[in-house]
C-alpha cells in the first residue's frame, strides 16, 4: 500500500487490471521508454502539452507511471531541474477539483503544518481561481518555495470538461444553471491557458484527452490553438513493446509465462490501442488464477505451479475476448446472487451514451447514486465494494484509497473498456431492440431507451390539450407496467428532464380513466342483461323480439354517436400532438423511437374509428399527412408513401362528395405533394418521376383553385409558389432545364405576391430568395452549365437574404437559409475551379463555406440540441474540408473533417436508431482516418518553446 492510499503493484500483484498505472507502479511499467523520452522533450519545449489518444491507449499510464516518475527522479537529484507536480480530474466540479489540487501542491511546498494556515490557504486559492483567469498563476506565485521550480499540473481525462459544459440540460437544470456550468467550464479552460503563459511563475499544464473529443476543443476560445501547438499523439505499441508489457512484469515478480501463451496474447490483442486495458485485465485474471488453487472441474489433473502462467489458464479465463465479461458475470452470479436488477441500476446510473454516441463514464457521488438507483445505503455499499476491489477495479475509488464510502465520495467506472466489453452493459453485438429481435441490447442502451420513453411521456404530460386523451387502454397498461417494473425516483427522472410528479400523475390519471371505462362497460353490459330479463317477465316472446330489435338499434345509435363524438375530439387533439412531435423531431428533442411510438399510438386510435364519416375522414387525412412528414424525417420513406396515399384517398373521397369545401381541397393538396415527395425519396427513376410529376400537377390545379377562391390570402399564394418549385425540381430530374427555370420564375413571381400580402411574415419573405437559389441551382444543370450565371444568381439571393436578416436579425430560419445560400455558392465555385483552375475560385469558395459555418455555429451554440442546425453544419464542414484538400492543405482539411465528425457523432448519439445518421457517421470516420494517415505521412514542424 502506498501512503497516498492507492494500491501499488508488487511481486504479489504485478498487473493493474483496468485501472491505469500510477507513479509508484513504475517498476512494473514497461514498453514505453521511447514514448516517455519523447514526451519529456516536448514538456521541456512547451508549457502546455496535450497527450491525445484513443480510449484505452494508455494516456494516463504514460504520464503517471512514465513521465511523472522521471520528473521525480530529476527533482531528487542534486543540480537537476525541480519538478513538483500535482494531478486532478475535472469530473463534475472542475473549479473545486482545481482548488483541491493546488491546495495539495501548496502543502507539498509548505514549510508549516499549521491547520489554521492550511485553511486560510484553501480560501485564498479558491478566491484567486474565481477572481480572474490568472488565478492559477497568482495562487502558485504566493506559495512557499516555488522559486527555480517548474510546476506541473496534470489534468487527467480532460474530456470531462466537455461533458460538464453540456450536462446542464440533461440533468434538468434551469437555463440559468446550464449557463453557470458552461461559464464555469470556459473559466476553467482559461485558467489553464493563462497559467501556461504566466511570465512570472513557470507552470506546465499537461492534459490527457481522448482523441474523439478533439473536435470539442473548438468550443473554448484559445484551446484549439494551444492543443495543436504541442500535441503528443500516443502511438500504438509495436509487437515487441507489447511483448515487454506481458513478459517483463511477470519476470519482475519472479514468475514465468509460457512462450506459446505470450504469442497467443500478442495475436489476440493486436495493435489496436483500445485493447491495452483489456489485455491488462486478462493478465491480472491469469495471475490471480496461478495464485489460487483451481476449483473448477474442467481444470487438468496436473495443476500449473504457482508463479507459472500457462496456455491452459488462458482458456479457463475465456481468453482476451471474454475475460472481462466472464469475470464481471462471475462476480454477479457467484458473489452477488439475486442482485442483478440492483447491479443493473448501478451501472446504468454510472454510464451513458454522450451527445456524440460514445459510451462514457458518469461520475456520481454516493449520495446521488443512492438517490437515482433507490437502493438502500448498506446494500449499495456492498455492491460497490465488490466491484471496486483490487482484483477487478471495475469501479473507483479503490478500497486502499477510500476504505468506507461516504455520502460525498465520488463513484466512477474504472475504465470505458468495461462498458464496451461487459456484455450485460454493452449488449449483444448487432442487437437492435426491435420487435422480433430477442437479443439483449445491454444496460446502457436500455437506459437510453427508457430515458427517451420518459421524455416522450413528459412531453405529452406537459401538453394540456393531449394529456388526458392520448393513451389508449392498451397503451396505459403497457406504460404503467414499464413505469413500475423498476423504481423511477425523482432523482432518476431529473436525469432525463425532470417533471417526475407530472409524469407520475399523468400515468395515474390515465390508468384511473381506463379502469373507469372498463367498469362502465361492465355495468352497461349488466344493465342490458337485467333489462332483457325484466322484459321477458312482462311481455310475450313475440313482442319481446320486436322491442329488442328496435330498442337495440336506438341504444346502439346513441352509444355509437357519443363514441364517435368522443373519438373525433380525440383525433383532433392527436393531430395537434402529432404536429408537436414532428416539430420536436426536427429540432432533435425526440428520437426516432419516440416518433415511431407516436405514429403507432395515432394509428391504433384511428383504427378504432371506422372511415366514412366526413368529420372523421378529414381529421384522419390531416393526421396521416403529418405522420408522413414524421416518417420522412426518420427515413422511413415507404411508410411515408403509404401514409400519404391513405391521406389522399380520404381527402379525395371528401372532395368528390363536396368539391366546394376549400378546407377539404387543402387536404387533397397536402396529401398529393407528400405522396409525390415520398415516391421520389424511395427511388428516383423515370417511372417515379413521371408519377410524381402528375401528382404535383394535380396539387397545382388544387392550389390554383384555392388561390382563385381567395386571391388575397397569403398562405394560398405561398402554397402555389411552393408547388411550382416542386414541379421545377422534378423537371430537373427529366433534364428539362428550360421547363424547370420557367416553373421557378413563375414560383418567384407568386412568392413575391405572397410576401407583399404581409411584409411582417418572415416565412413568406424568406421564400423569395429561396426560390432564387433554386433558379441558380438549375443554371448549373444546363448544357453546358452556366456557372457564371449561377454564381451571379446565388449572389443575388444572398444579398436578398442579408437584407432580410437585417430586418429580422434573430430569425433562425433566415439565418439558416442564408448559410445554405453561401454553401451552395461555394459548391459552384469549387466546380468552376475544377474546370478553370483559377485559384481565386477556390479561395472564394472557402470564404463562402466559412461564412455558412459561422452562421450555423452561432445557431448551434444558441440551441445545442437542434438537429436541423447540426444536419446543415456537418456538410458545411465537409465541403470546406474538401476545398482545403483540393488546395493540398491537408492539416486544415483534417481539422474541418474532424469537426464534421464531431457533428455526426452528436447526431448519431441523439438517435442511435436513425440509420441515415449512423451511416453519415461511418463515412465521416472513414474520411478522418484516411486524411489522418495522409497528414501523419507528411513531415511535421517541431513545436516551438
Amino acid at each position: 500500500m502506498a501512503a497516498a492510499g492507492v494500491f501499488v503493484l508488487s511481486n504479489d500483484q504485478p498487473f493493474p487490471g483496468l485501472r491505469p498505472f500510477g507513479p509508484l507502479d513504475r517498476p512494473f511499467f514497461f514498453g514505453r521508454d521511447a514514448q516517455i523520452s519523447a514526451l519529456y522533450r516536448l514538456l521541456n519545449l512547451s508549457r502546455f502539452v496535450a497527450v491525445i489518444g484513443n480510449s484505452g491507449s494508455g494516456k494516463s499510464s504514460l504520464v503517471r507511471a512514465g513521465l511523472l516518475p522521471l520528473l521525480a527522479e530529476e527533482t531528487d537529484q542534486s543540480g537537476s531541474p525541480l519538478w513538483p507536480w500535482v494531478g486532478m480530474r475535472p469530473a463534475g466540479m472542475p473549479l473545486q477539483a482545481l482548488t483541491r489540487a493546488l491546495l495539495r501542491l501548496s502543502e507539498k511546498l509548505s514549510t508549516t503544518d499549521d491547520p489554521a494556515i492550511a485553511a486560510t490557504r484553501a480560501e485564498l486559492i479558491a478566491y484567486h481561481l474565481r477572481a480572474s483567469s490568472y488565478g492559477v498563476a497568482k495562487a502558485v506565485g504566493e506559495m512557499d518555495q516555488t522559486e527555480g521550480k517548474s510546476i506541473v499540473l496534470l489534468v487527467d481525462q480532460f474530456e470531462e470538461i466537455f461533458r460538464f459544459a453540456s450536462a446542464g440540460a440533461a440533468s434538468g437544470l434551469a437555463p440559468e444553471g446550464e449557463a453557470r456550468q458552461r461559464d464555469e467550464a470556459a473559466h476553467f479552460v482559461q485558467l489553464l491557458l493563462e497559467a501556461s503563459r504566466s511570465p512570472t511563475t513557470r507552470i506546465h499544464i499537461i492534459l490527457t484527452m481522448r482523441s474523439d473529443f478533439i473536435g470539442d476543443c473548438a468550443r473554448f476560445q484559445g484551446l484549439p490553438e494551444a492543443v495543436s501547438a504541442a500535441q503528443f499523439l500516443v502511438p500504438s505499441l509495436t509487437r515487441d513493446q507489447r511483448s515487454e508489457v506481458i513478459t517483463r512484469p511477470v519476470a519482475a515478480a519472479g514468475a514465468t509465462i509460457e512462450a506459446s501463451l505470450v504469442e497467443q496474447l500478442l495475436n489476440d490483442s493486436g495493435d489496436e490501442q483500445n485493447q491495452l486495458p483489456v489485455l491488462q485485465h486478462c493478465l491480472l485474471r491469469l495471475w490471480e488464477r496461478t495464485r489460487a488453487p483451481h476449483s473448477d472441474e474442467s481444470a487438468p489433473d496436473t495443476q500449473p505451479s504457482v508463479g507459472h502462467i500457462a496456455l491452459v489458464d488462458y482458456e479457463q479465463v475465456h481468453g482476451m475476448a471474454g475475460a472481462l465479461s466472464q469475470h464481471a458475470d462471475e462476480i454477479l452470479s457467484k458473489e452477488l446472487p439475486g442482485m442483478e436488477p440492483l447491479v443493473a441500476r448501478v451501472f446504468r446510473a454510472l454510464s451513458e451514451l454522450d451527445r456524440d454516441g460514445r459510451a462514457t463514464r458518469r461520475v456520481l457521488s454516493f449520495r446521488q447514486l443512492e438517490a437515482e438507483t433507490a437502493i438502500d445505503g448498506d446494500t449499495l455499499r456492498g455492491i460497490l465494494d465488490r466491484f471496486r476491489a483490487d482484483d477487478c477495479s471495475f469501479l473507483t475509488p479503490s478500497p486502499a484509497e477510500t476504505a468506507t464510502l461516504e455520502p460525498e465520495t465520488r463513484i466512477d467506472v474504472g475504465h470505458e473498456a468495461l462498458l464496451r466489453h461487459w456484455e450485460r452493459v454493452s449488449g449483444v453485438q448487432g442487437a437492435t431492440g426491435e420487435r422480433g429481435d430477442a437479443r439483449p441490447i445491454g444496460w446502457l442502451r436500455e437506459e437510453y431507451r427508457d430515458g427517451q420513453r420518459y421524455r416522450a411521456l413528459l412531453a405529452i404530460a406537459s401538453d394540456d390539450d393531449t394529456k388526458h386523451a392520448l393513451l389508449s387502454s392498451d397503451q396505459v397498461d403497457r406504460y404503467w407496467n414499464w413505469w413500475n417494473e423498476s423504481p423511477r425516483p425523482a432523482a432518476w427522472a431529473k436525469r432525463h428532464g425532470g417533471g417526475h410528479e407530472r409524469v407520475e400523475q399523468f400515468l395515474e390519471d390515465s390508468r384511473t380513466a381506463a379502469e373507469r371505462l372498463k367498469q362502465k362497460q361492465k355495468e352497461e353490459e349488466k344493465s342490458r342483461r337485467r333489462g332483457r330479463l325484466a322484459t321477458i317477465a312482462a311481455i310475450g316472446m313475440g313482442t319481446l323480439l320486436v322491442f329488442m330489435g328496435v330498442g337495440a338499434v336506438v341504444i346502439s345509435q346513441q352509444k355509437e354517436q357519443a363514441r364517435q363524438n368522443a373519438m373525433v375530439a380525440l383525433l383532433q387533439s392527436l393531430g395537434k400532438a402529432a404536429r408537436s412531435v414532428r416539430d420536436s423531431l426536427n429540432r432533435g428533442d425526440i428520437s426516432v423511437t419516440g416518433a415511431k411510438d407516436v405514429i403507432a399510438w395515432s394509428e391504433a386510435i384511428m383504427n378504432e374509428v371506422p372511415d366514412g364519416k366526413q368529420e372523421v375522414d378529414s381529421v384522419k387525412s390531416d393526421i396521416l399527412s403529418v405522420n408522413s412528414d414524421i416518417s420522412v424525417v426518420i427515413g422511413d420513406y415507404y411508410e411515408a408513401f403509404n401514409q400519404a396515399n391513405s391521406a389522399n384517398k380520404l381527402a379525395m373521397r371528401l372532395v368528390n362528395f363536396y368539391p366546394q369545401r376549400n378546407d377539404w381541397q387543402l387536404l387533397s393538396y397536402n396529401s398529393l405533394f407528400r405522396l409525390a415527395d415520398a415516391r421520389l425519396s424511395i427511388k428516383i427513376n423515370p417511372e417515379n418521376i413521371s408519377l410524381s410529376l402528375a401528382d404535383y400537377r394535380a396539387a397545382q390545379t388544387v392550389a390554383e383553385k384555392l388561390v382563385a377562391a381567395t386571391p388575397e390570402q397569403g398562405d394560398r399564394l405561398f402554397e402555389l409558389a411552393f408547388i411550382h418549385n416542386k414541379i421545377g425540381e422534378t423537371l430537373q430530374y427529366q433534364k428539362d432545364i428550360k421547363g424547370a427555370l420557367a416553373q421557378f420564375r413563375t414560383a418567384l413571381e407568386i412568392a413575391k405576391k405572397s410576401a407583399a400580402v404581409d411584409t411582417r411574415n418572415i416565412t413568406w419573405q424568406a421564400y423569395v430568395p429561396s426560390t432564387v437559389i433554386k433558379m441558380a441551382n438549375a443554371l448549373t444543370y444546363e448544357s453546358p452549365p452556366d456557372m457564371d450565371g449561377a454564381i451571379a444568381t446565388y449572389s443575388e439571393a444572398i444579398s436578398m437574404q442579408e437584407d432580410l436578416l437585417k430586418q429580422a436579425p434573430n430569425n433562425n430560419v433566415v439565418q439558416s437559409n442564408l448559410a445554405n445560400g453561401h454553401r451552395a455558392k461555394g459548391d459552384v465555385l469549387v466546380t468552376r475551379w475544377s474546370q478553370r483552375r483559377d485559384p481565386h475560385d477556390l479561395d472564394d469558395a472557402m470564404k463562402e463555406f466559412s461564412a455558412a459555418i459561422s452562421m450555423l455555429e452561432e445557431l448551434s451554440e444558441e440551441d445545442r440540441e437542434n438537429a436541423t442546425w447540426l444536419t446543415n453544419l456537418g456538410p458545411s464542414y465537409s465541403h470546406l474540408g474538401s476545398a482545403y484538400e483540393k488546395a493540398k492543405d491537408f492539416p486544415s482539411a483534417l481539422a474541418q473533417f474532424q469537426k464534421e465528425l464531431t457533428v455526426r457523432q452528436k447526431l448519431a448519439k441523439k438517435d442511435p436508431t436513425n440509420e441515415r445518421w449512423q451511416k453519415n457517421l461511418e463515412n465521416a470516420r472513414r474520411k478522418v482516418d484516411q486524411l489522418t494517415k495522409q497528414v501523419a505521412s507528411q513531415p511535421q514542424p517541431s513545436p516551438q518553446p
